[in-house]
């Protein structure tokens, strides 16, 4: 594998960033910008993985998790 350098970091953060403003205004789009959110409401999670390594149970299991402590 490739070693990972300086520009792919960058370009990855960059990207991260705007799929995260991308969301918050979606979700102000939704809720009216109204709802505070508590910090379990802000917290995003991707799941990486080859097939089979794990990731469709480990997202069930945090769905019923968050559902749980609602």
């Amino acid at each position: 594998m490739a070693p990972i350098v300086d520009e792919t970091v960058t370009g990855l953060k960059d990207t991260i960033g705007k799929l995260e403003a991308r969301v918050v205004e979606l979700e102000n789009r939704l809720t009216g910008g109204s709802k505070p959110k508590s910090v379990a409401e802000q917290m995003r999670i991707i799941l990486m993985g080859p097939p089979g390594a794990g990731k469709l149970p480990q997202h069930r299991q945090e769905i019923l998790y968050s559902l749980t402590r609602c």
